[in-house]
């Protein structure tokens, strides 16, 4: 349950753009309908609450005194690459300025 619980959320973040934080009753039903399991079962609320205080003991996420959750640390992979492409990018325009530079030289 922790690893849709993660990816729902990554998901919603960033399908919301700005938001940086979703209530727990709101991630709870996602989550629920992404498993197919009902909203009214005892035992799945009391998996839901055990994984995401599992993932908050091991700070994947953070959830305060108004029940929001929101992301921590870790970038999801869609930012990792993004930021692997900018920094080749980067290599590859300052590798052609040298060489235009040293094709310059007499």
């Amino acid at each position: 349950m922790k690893d849709s619980v993660i990816s729902i959320l990554e998901g919603t973040l960033q399908a919301k753009g700005t938001q940086e934080k979703i209530k727990v009753k709101e991630l709870r039903k996602l989550v629920f309908l992404s498993l197919q399991k009902d909203e009214d079962d005892k035992v799945s609320k009391k998996e839901y609450k055990k994984a995401i205080q599992a993932l908050e003991k091991e700070s994947k996420l953070a959830l305060d005194a108004d029940g929001l959750i929101s992301l921590c640390g870790k970038a999801s992979k869609k930012d990792k690459k993004k930021k692997s492409k900018k920094r080749k990018r980067k290599e590859n325009d300052d590798d052609d300025e040298e060489e235009k530079n040293t094709a310059k030289k007499p």
